[in-house]
C-alpha cells in the first residue's frame, strides 16, 4: 500500500468534445500528473445532454453521475411553493438582468408580448448557463459522501472536463510553471514557507488570475481549485443541497432586497466559495485553459 497522502479530484461541468480526440484524455492525464505527490480518487459529474466519457475513462472513476439539467429549473420553481416563514428566492434572482437589455428590441418585445419567445423559457435557459457550473461541481463533491468512511482525504481538487495546460508560452516556460504549481501544493499541504503560519494558510488555493473592480463581483480563474479537506468537511457544502446553498447566498447578499441576483457564471465562483466560510488565496500559477473547439452558448449573446 502506498504511503502517499490521498486526495479527491472532482471533475465537473459539460464534457462537450471530450470524446472527439484522444488528445483531450491526454490533456486530463497531464493535469492529473501535477498531483503525483498524492494518491487520488476521481469523481465526475456532467449533464444528461452531454456524452458520457468513454468507458476506458469512466473505469478510472470512483463515482460518476450524469444528471438532467432540468433539475435546476424544477428546484428553483419548487422554492416558490414551499411553505416558509421567510420569502424564498425567486427565479429572477438566479441570473443577472443587464440594464442594457432594455435597449435590445428582442428583449423588450418579449416583455411586451410581441415575441414568440416565452419569458420564463428565456429565464430557464440563462439560469442553466449561470449556475450550472457551480451546481455540477457541488454534485461532484457530494459524490464523495458514500466513500468517505473508507477514504481518508487530505484535499479536494476541482477540475473541468475541457481543460488543458497552456502551451503557447513554450515548453521551457511551462515546465517551470508546472514545477511551481507542484511546489506550491507541496508547501501548502506541508505548512512550509508561505504557508508556515496558520493565520496565512488559506483553505482554498486558486489561480493568480484575479480581477477586482469597484462595485463589481471579484473574479478568479475558476478552472482549478485546491481545497483543504478538513476545512471542506467543516463547511456546509457536503450537507447542503445545491439549491439551498444558492438560496442561502441570495438571502445573505440581498439582505432583504428583492433586486439582488446572483453573479453570472464565472464571476459566481468567488461568492460561491465564500459562502462556505473558507479562506481563499490566489497562489497557483494561471497555467490552464479550455481545450478543443469553441462552443456556442446562448448566454454569450447576452453578456452572461
Amino acid at each position: 500500500m502506498s504511503d502517499k497522502p490521498r486526495i479527491a479530484i472532482c471533475v465537473s461541468g459539460q464534457t462537450r468534445h471530450f470524446n472527439e480526440n484522444p488528445q483531450y484524455i491526454d490533456d486530463l492525464n497531464s493535469i492529473l500528473e501535477l498531483f503525483d505527490e498524492f494518491e487520488y480518487d476521481l469523481y465526475g459529474h456532467t449533464w444528461a445532454d452531454q456524452e458520457d466519457p468513454k468507458q476506458e475513462v469512466l473505469d478510472r472513476f470512483t463515482a460518476y453521475e450524469s444528471e438532467d439539467q432540468r433539475i435546476i429549473w424544477d428546484e428553483i420553481i419548487n422554492l416558490m411553493y414551499v411553505d416558509s416563514s421567510q420569502t424564498p428566492a425567486k427565479y429572477h434572482q438566479f441570473f443577472q438582468i443587464d440594464d442594457d437589455w432594455k435597449h435590445k428590441k428582442e428583449f423588450m418585445d418579449m416583455l411586451h408580448g410581441k415575441s414568440d419567445q416565452n419569458y420564463l423559457e428565456f429565464c430557464k435557459e440563462r439560469i442553466n448557463g449561470t449556475i450550472g457550473q457551480v451546481w455540477s461541481a457541488h454534485r461532484s463533491f457530494q459524490l464523495m459522501i458514500p466513500h468517505m468512511k473508507t477514504k481518508s482525504y487530505q484535499a479536494v481538487v476541482r477540475l473541468r472536463w475541457d481543460l488543458m495546460i497552456k502551451n503557447y508560452h513554450g515548453e521551457e516556460f511551462m515546465s517551470k510553471q508546472r514545477q511551481r504549481f507542484k511546489d506550491i501544493i507541496h508547501d501548502w499541504y506541508n505548512n512550509q514557507h508561505d504557508f508556515e503560519h496558520a493565520h496565512i494558510k488559506p483553505d482554498i488555493l486558486c489561480a493568480d488570475d484575479c480581477i477586482f473592480e469597484l462595485r463589481q463581483d471579484p473574479y478568479a480563474n475558476d478552472q482549478v481549485f485546491v481545497v483543504n479537506f478538513l476545512s471542506f468537511l467543516n463547511s456546509k457544502i457536503l450537507t447542503t443541497k445545491p439549491i439551498k446553498y444558492l438560496e442561502d447566498m441570495i438571502k445573505y447578499y440581498s439582505d432583504g432586497m428583492a433586486a439582488y441576483c446572483l453573479p453570472s457564471a464565472h464571476t459566481l465562483w468567488m461568492q460561491w466559495w465564500l459562502e462556505s466560510e473558507m479562506k481563499i488565496s490566489p497562489k497557483l500559477p494561471n497555467m490552464f485553459q479550455a481545450n478543443g473547439r469553441d462552443v456556442y452558448k446562448v448566454n454569450k449573446d447576452w453578456n452572461i
